[in-house]
């Protein structure tokens, strides 16, 4: 009942409400067996418990009802990335893009997924294709910078580097990426200038104090 949730501690509070979730989404796919939306609630239900392989099994009933439903493709693959499944992760992304074409968020997982197998040419055009359809996506841009590198593509990795810090000058992933594409590509000087310049920040200052010994 609502009126004990504050005598447990916060964590137990949101396990006790998620796996009320859990039971209605059972409740209502029994209700309504045909249905691929109840099948992907509960799907997501699952996944939010970190209940993988359930969360898998509801999401391949959704599918089997609604073999192309972009969004459900999108969440699956998600899961299955989650689950360590890369190769599966990617097929059902892969798929999920060509269903919808303008599926932003399968755009974004397929780049993280193409990074984490080695692709990188792959991530940096699905990075590319989320960035197109959602410019202000600063972990995006970041994460953009960082395959771009690993292209070979330096001078492109840098500027997306910098486009990121600029737009987060207080975010210390966008700092610390930005920095050591700069140092890589030996412009210490200019880094350190760029960064003086920059909005103050407790991590940022630090960086400064440190950027010799880098």
């Amino acid at each position: 009942p609502i009126h004990h949730y504050p005598l447990l501690h916060a964590p137990e509070r949101l396990r006790r409400k998620q796996e009320l979730y859990v039971e209605l989404g059972i409740r209502k796919v029994q209700e309504r067996p045909d249905d691929p939306q109840a099948h992907a609630e509960l799907g997501h239900q699952y996944a939010e418990l970190g209940e993988y392989a359930r969360a898998l099994g509801a999401y391949r009933e959704a599918l089997r009802r609604d073999p192309r439903n972009a969004t459900v493709l999108r969440d699956m693959g998600a899961v299955l990335y989650l689950a360590g499944h890369r190769e599966e992760a990617r097929r059902a992304l892969e798929l999920a893009v060509r269903v919808d074409p303008g599926a932003t968020e399968a755009w974004r997982n397929l780049g993280v997924v193409h990074s984490a197998l080695g692709d990188w040419t792959r991530a940096t055009e699905c990075f590319e294709r989320a960035l197109d359809q959602d410019p202000g996506w600063i972990e995006g841009i970041r994460s953009l910078s960082v395959a771009l590198e690993a292209c070979g593509r330096r001078e492109e990795a840098c500027a997306a580097a910098r486009r990121a810090f600029e737009a987060a000058p207080y975010d210390p992933a966008c700092i610390d990426n930005f920095v050591g594409q700069m140092i890589r590509l030996g412009r210490r000087d200019a880094l350190r200038s760029l960064l003086e310049g920059a909005a103050e920040s407790p991590y940022l200052r630090e960086t400064l104090d440190r950027l010799d010994t880098m």
